[in-house]
């Protein structure tokens, strides 16, 4: 299958409660979800692998709580724990931009002009400009913490890739 009509929806963190409930962390994008969503798709040795939904809660706007059916117990749903897991384009509702930005504190910053920029210290919520306070090699540099330029975040690796207006990385 691929990826292409999929998004990703995070990383499988833990189970959660002994009827092989998973906890899915979600990489700073609030999802939205049709009423009709059923079924999530796991990526297990590079495949995407369809499992069906028994039911969901989004516990926050970073973790969303997932039974799937044929996980019957904390031992069956253990076995998932730290894969990727997808579902389809079609079962979004919508796909806010709201960055948990609180929860990026440590992850690097790598812009597509100039590559890596530092790790950001800090979260500065500052009223319609918010910022990170990031650590680069030799100082430190406010970036703005704005949803726009923010293209992807993997949450795995840590690295929130940004596209920043000209000149503001320029001399990172």
């Amino acid at each position: 299958m691929s990826k292409g009509k999929y998004i990703f929806l995070g990383s499988i963190r833990k189970t959660y409660g002994v009827s092989g409930a998973l906890v899915i962390r979600t990489p700073g994008t609030a999802f939205r979800f049709k009423k009709s969503w059923e079924t999530v798709f796991i990526e297990i040795d590079g495949i995407l692998v369809p499992f069906f939904i028994e039911s969901w809660e989004q516990s926050d706007a970073a973790s969303i709580i997932i039974k799937i059916d044929q996980f019957n117990d904390k031992e069956t749903a253990s076995g998932y724990v730290h894969m990727n897991i997808y579902c389809r384009q079609a079962d979004l509702a919508g796909q806010t931009r709201e960055i948990v930005v609180r929860q990026l504190q440590g992850f690097s910053i790598r812009d597509k002009k100039t590559g890596d920029i530092g790790i950001v210290k800090e979260y500065l919520e500052i009223k319609n400009n918010p910022l990170f306070l990031v650590s680069g090699k030799d100082k430190e540099y406010y970036i703005p913490a704005n949803p726009d330029f923010i293209t992807r975040i993997d949450a795995g690796k840590k690295i929130i890739f940004m596209v920043l207006p000209e000149g503001l990385a320029d001399n990172q």
